[in-house]
Parts: C-alpha cells; structure tokens; sequence
C-alpha cells in the first residue's frame, strides 16, 4: 500500500506538471497543440477519478469557492448586463454557434474541476503538495509560449528561423496602411490578446516566486 501511494503520487505530479505547461496551448490554431492540451487535460481528470477511488480524498475545498466566484460571477454579470439587454432593447441577435459555446463551455467547467482538485491536493493533509511547484509549472507553460513569440519575431522581423505555426498575426482595421508594421507577435498563440495574459501571468508569479531576492521578504 505504501509503494502503491508513493507511486500513486509520482503520477499526480507528472499529471498536474504535463496539465500546467500545456495551459498556453488552448489559445493556439494549430490543431496539435490543441490535441495536446486535452490529452494531458483529460488524463489528468481520468487521474483524479482513479486516485479519489483509491484514496479516502476530500475533492472539494470550500476555500476554492471563495476563488473561482469571482469568474463565474463576472461571466453571469456580463450575459444579464451585456447580452440579454442588447437583445431586448437593440434586438441584436447573437448567434453562440458562431462562437461555438458548448467548446467553451466544456472548457470552463473541465478547467474548473481540475482547478478544484489541484487546489485540493495542495491544502490535503495527507498530501500537501507544494504550491511553489504548481506556480513554477505554470510559469515555465507561459515561458514556453513566451519563448515562442521571440521565435516569432524574429521570423518576421529578421527573417531568421521561419516560424512554421499559423496564427493571426497580420495587422487589420482602419487606417493599417499608414503603418509600417509587419504583422504582430503572437508566438504560437492565436492573437496578441491571447498571447499577452500569459505573459502578464509570467510577470507575476516570477515575482511572487522571487519575492525575497527582489524584496528581500522573508
């Protein structure tokens, strides 16, 4: 039983670390980065049924209620403040196929559950797995796709290295003529509004992990 718990948890680590760098990976086009993110995604959630099965676990924290509210309370708020009286007063008409909603959310409530897991196996008693780690495997996912947007300027701007992914990089809307821009940097995700909340995510935790060498905290 001890070798199997210890074994058990190794796979909880590589699981929760393959499901933490392959994060950036749902903003891109390209079909196999998309591919790899729901692999290490669902195994991960194949994961937490098999160790809830074999251990006496307490899946949910009611802590992470006071951490997921805000999003889905801000999500509610913009469908009753935004949508619903644009389609009552304006009588636009918004066609959620066209954004493929039931993808969308399939992705909030798979992201929210293993949320819920991770955030549980962090405060277990019996486990405790390290918070640190779980910021250096999210940090190191968004260095990934940071590394990739360098690769992707230099592509474009230099001509060095040609970047082989497709994105949306060139440069729409009025007046873009009258700029002298290539296109924009995106790395490997869709657009630079997908590709610049993960390096802003970047900026963050390497603060937060490197707050006593830059703030002398203790």
């Amino acid at each position: 039983m001890l070798i199997s718990g210890i074994f058990m948890k190794k796979i909880l680590g590589l699981s929760i670390f393959l499901f933490l760098v392959t994060i950036p990976f749902i903003v891109s086009i390209e079909p196999i980065f998309t591919l790899i993110y729901y692999f290490t995604s669902i195994s991960l959630f194949v994961f937490c049924i098999i160790f809830l099965s074999s251990f006496n676990f307490n899946f949910f924290k009611k802590d992470f209620l006071y951490i997921i509210s805000p999003y889905y309370i801000s999500v509610i708020s913009c469908m009753l403040l935004g949508f619903i009286p644009s389609y009552i007063f304006f009588n636009n008409t918004y066609y959620y196929y066209d954004v493929n909603a039931y993808g969308r959310l399939f992705n909030v409530v798979l992201f929210s559950l293993l949320a819920a897991f991770i955030h549980s196996v962090c405060l277990d008693s019996k486990i405790k797995y390290p918070l640190l780690n779980i910021l250096k495997y999210y940090a190191f996912g968004c260095l990934i796709l940071i590394l990739s947007g360098y690769w992707h300027a230099l592509s474009m701007y230099f001509n060095i290295v040609g970047f082989p992914f497709e994105t949306r990089a060139h440069v729409h809307g009025s007046g873009k003529e009258n700029y002298d821009i290539l296109g924009r940097v995106t790395g490997f995700a869709a657009e630079p509004s997908y590709f610049v909340p993960f390096v802003l995510d970047f900026m963050i935790i390497s603060l937060i992990i490197n707050k006593k060498k830059i703030f002398g905290l203790a």
